[in-house]
């Protein structure tokens, strides 16, 4: 039997969150790379056009 204490599970919780998190933001960097390269990438100003459009 195993038996876990509460201070190791919480390590290992917060372990599991940094990994999702690292592996989502070189998901997001990879398809962004993967945009750019396919010619659909934007200008910073059309990125804030596009953002002050939608928040309207």
């Amino acid at each position: 039997m195993f038996i876990q204490t509460s201070e190791s599970g919480e390590t290992d919780v917060q372990a599991q969150a940094i990994e999702l998190q690292a592996n989502a933001l070189l998901k997001f960097s990879m398809l962004a790379k993967q945009e750019i390269l396919q010619g659909r990438g934007m200008s910073v100003k059309e990125a804030r056009q596009i953002l002050r459009d939608a928040r309207k």
